[in-house]
Order: C-alpha cells, then structure tokens, then sequence
C-alpha cells in the first residue's frame, strides 16, 4: 500500500489558518459570554446587571460571526481529507494542531493555579469556582478533541477515548453555542432595546449640554433665559440640540422662578438601575449621572442652579 504523502499547498494553509483563527475567536467569546452570565448571576455590590451588556453584545456577535466560519472550514477541511488522505500528516494541520493543543494547556494549567491558590486563601466564592469551571471546560474540550483530530488521517481509530460520536459531539456544541446566543440575547434584550437605549442617552446628553448652557446664561447675565432660543445669541451659550434628533419635538423648558427651570422630554425605556445619588437635585446634583434617571414616557428634570455670588 503506497503511504500517505503529506500536503503543503497555500490553498490547506488558507483553510487551516481560517479555521483555527476562527475557533480562537470564538471559544474566547463563549468563555467571556458565560463568564457575563456568572456576573450577573453573582453580582458584586456595586455592580448592575446593565453593566454587562456591552461585554454581552460583543460576545455575542463574535460567536454569531465565527461560529458558522469554523464549522464551514471543518466541513471542507474533512471532505478534502476524504479525498486525499495525505492532508491528515500535513505540516501545517500539525502545527496548528500543536500550538492549540499548547494554549488550551497553558490556560488549563493557569486555571488550576488560580483554583488551588483562592482554596488555599480560603476565598473560593461560587462566582469564582464558577468561571473556573468554565475555563476549565472550554480549555478541557479543545485539549480532548484535538487530541483526537490528530489521530485522523494516521490511522482508521482514535487511541484517545470519545464518550460521544463526531455528529453528537457537533450537535451538542451547536446546542451549547445556540442556548448561549438565545441567552445573550434575552437577557440583554436584543437589538431592538439596545436601539432605545442609545436613543435615550442621546436624548439626556442633549438634556446636560442644555442645561450647562443655561447655567453659563444665568452666572454670566444673573438671570433665566426666558425661552431656550434667546440662549443662542452668544456663541459661549449656543444649544446645537434643541430638539430630539428622533422624534424632531423640541425639548421641554419652563421658568419656575428666579433661579429654577425644568427641562423634559419623552423616554422609551426607564434608566438603568444603578445607585442614585442622595441628597437633594441641587446644582452639584444635575451634574451627576444619577441625577437624570429617568423612566418611561414623558419625564421632567427640575434644576436649581447655583446662585450667583455678589461680590
């Protein structure tokens, strides 16, 4: 029987470079999307659920693009060993093979560093244990099937051990990554909420810039505008936004006496919870973020600005 002859062609180099590019990505992805699950599940005490949804969507969306490219380049890379068996023992699938092999180690050997060190410290929390389990797993996985992938192409039979078959084994990891995406998406709220959400800080950053600028008005003239176009006559007050960019209504603003205002304008979704300043909304409260929470539909902000001093 002729042996085999190991292939070394740029065009196996393009479908190996891809595909292990691709498992990088997203292997990282789903580790930092369920990492994100565990924070919100074990959350610190200064930390919000809302803190996480960028981490969240960046995930998400690095799994929903790779995903697909990895199993394409799997199907493909497999078919053509089909045909010439001679790209199992090729140099290139070896060597990635290796370096891959050598990463998922290294982190596995990091994460029972860790592990052993926090047991030893006696801080061995759940949200902890958690996420280094999930290291463990992910780095475990790549470890145990690549280990396997290198007996393809050698030989007929794997000398490493598989409880589940290549088409279960797909199926599962399809089903992992499509309950994390479903997950992600749910919990985040999908693109339709992050949409209304970045819509709703356009509008309270329009808000502050108003307001800063009416501030500027009174400290410089003593007084309140009386309506906010009469700001516009000096280029040190000038409002670039007067009206939603969105719905195109103009913002709310009435005098209520000498030295207090009220600014308002229509909000799709309540702010995100976090933790609310105390005190009264005084000059130095309309410049904290928490000062402009707000919840659904029409909201009205009432600012006291600083009184002017007399010298």
């Amino acid at each position: 029987m002729p042996r085999k002859k190991a292939s070394n062609s740029p065009r196996e180099a393009f479908f190996h470079l891809t595909l292990f590019t691709s498992l990088y990505i997203w292997t990282w992805a789903l580790g930092a999307l369920l990492f994100q699950f565990t924070n919100i599940a074990f959350p610190l005490p200064s930390e919000s659920a809302n803190d996480f949804f960028g981490e969240i969507r960046a995930a998400t969306a690095s799994i929903v693009a790779a995903f697909p490219v990895f199993l394409l380049m799997q199907h493909i890379i497999r078919r053509e060993m089909e045909k010439d068996p001679g790209l199992g023992i090729s140099p290139i699938r070896r060597w990635l093979t290796y370096l891959t092999l050598f990463v998922a180690v290294a982190i596995l050997l990091t994460d029972l560093i860790f592990l052993v060190l926090r047991l030893l410290e006696g801080d061995l929390t759940s949200r902890f244990l958690l996420k280094a389990v999930i290291t463990g797993s992910l780095a475990g996985g790549v470890v145990l099937h690549y280990m396997k992938e290198l007996r393809v192409g050698e030989s007929e039979k794997s000398s490493v051990p598989c409880f589940l078959s290549p088409v279960q084994l797909k199926g599962l990891l399809i089903g992992l990554i499509g309950v994390s995406v479903a997950g992600a998406i749910y919990v985040s709220g999908g693109p339709v909420k992050a949409r209304y959400l970045a819509q709703d800080q356009q509008r309270v950053k329009d808000l502050r810039s108003i307001y800063y600028d009416v501030d500027r008005f009174y400290q410089s003239e003593g007084r309140l505008p009386t309506e906010l176009d009469e700001l516009d006559k000096s280029p040190a007050t000038f409002i670039d936004n007067k009206k939603d960019l969105i719905t195109g209504k103009p913002y709310g603003y009435a005098v209520v006496d000498g030295n207090t205002f009220q600014l308002s304008s229509d909000f799709h979704l309540p702010s995100p919870k976090r933790e609310s300043s105390q005190g009264s909304r005084s000059y130095y409260g309309a410049s904290d973020d928490s000062f402009w929470n707000h919840g659904a539909g029409n909201h009205t902000f009432t600012i006291k600005v600083a009184t002017k001093k007399k010298n």
